[in-house]
Parts: structure tokens; sequence; C-alpha cells
């Protein structure tokens, strides 16, 4: 049944970032709809990041260039570079949170302009990938006692078996 489809709930009143995000992270975070990590992690970003920079914005008003432009800018404390993870990990924060604005009907579908903000969330480095000899060699230099011989086992048959990566 499609009655209403294009009507929206709250049609002109205003919605601050501040509010949706209060309401997202007492709704969907405060449940089980993710992990605990996820919980966490979207918490933090959310009040850290978003909250000081976007919460007094109307919702409608976030414009995709904009988070684009501010995602760029974001530094840790030390005033590093935060890195393309954390750029992507807060675009999925933000995206998430307007998608729960869609859900309760403050935002108009197809109206979550995060969707179309562009990051890039790849490494800045590839990981070092030990070789077996390099394992054993790390793992006899830790000196542990040999009830942990049957941890070093399993590592030593994962990499014969080419699981490890």
């Amino acid at each position: 049944m499609r009655i209403n489809e294009g009507r929206m709930r709250l049609p002109q009143q205003w919605v601050y970032a501040n509010d949706l995000i209060d309401h997202y992270l007492n709704t969907e975070l405060a449940a089980d709809w993710h992990s605990h990590a996820t919980r966490l992690v979207y918490r933090e970003f959310l009040i850290r990041w978003t909250k000081p920079c976007w919460g007094s914005f109307n919702i409608r008003a976030v414009r995709t260039v904009a988070v684009e432009s501010w995602l760029r800018r974001l530094r840790r404390r030390d005033g590093e570079d935060l890195g393309k993870f954390y750029e992507g990990k807060d675009t999925q924060c933000h995206e998430c949170a307007f998608n729960h604005a869609i859900r309760y009907e403050w935002l108009e579908q197809g109206r979550n302009s995060i969707t179309l903000v562009r990051q890039n969330a790849q490494r800045r480095s590839n990981p070092a990938v030990l070789e077996p000899f390099e394992v054993q060699i790390f793992y006899q230099s830790l000196r542990i006692p040999f009830a942990s011989w049957s941890c070093w086992m399993s590592l030593k048959d994962c990499a014969e078996a080419n699981c490890l990566p």
C-alpha cells in the first residue's frame, strides 16, 4: 500500500542536526542494532566531531560539498591529519544518522545528501606481511614458556596452509 508515500510527516519544520544526533543516540545506538564496538565508535564520532560543527544546522541545509570539505579538514588533537579510515567512518556515521531521519520522516525519501559524499577509506600504507620464518623469529624473541607452543604451532600450520594474509 502506498498511501501518503510522497507526504512527509514534518514538511517545513526545521530539524536541527543536534536533535537528530540526540534522537539517533538515544534510540538506535541505545538498542542492540549494532555491535558494541560500532555503538562506541559512532557515539564518539557524532559527539566529538559532528555535533560541534553541524549541530546548529537544519538537516535539510547540509550539503554534500560542504561535508566533503569539512571531512578533509578534520584533524587529531595533535594537529595531524585524521586519516582516510576515520574520514570513511565519519561518513558512515553521518549516513546512518540521516537514514534515521528518513525513517522517522523528518527528511524526504532520497534526500540523504551524505550518500553522495566522496571519501576514500583506503589505507595510508600496506601492512607488513610476515613470512613463516619471520613469525618464528619473532615468537622466539618473546621467550614465551613452552605451554604457548601450541599457539605457535597453530600459526605455523596456518602459514603452511596459506591461510595467513
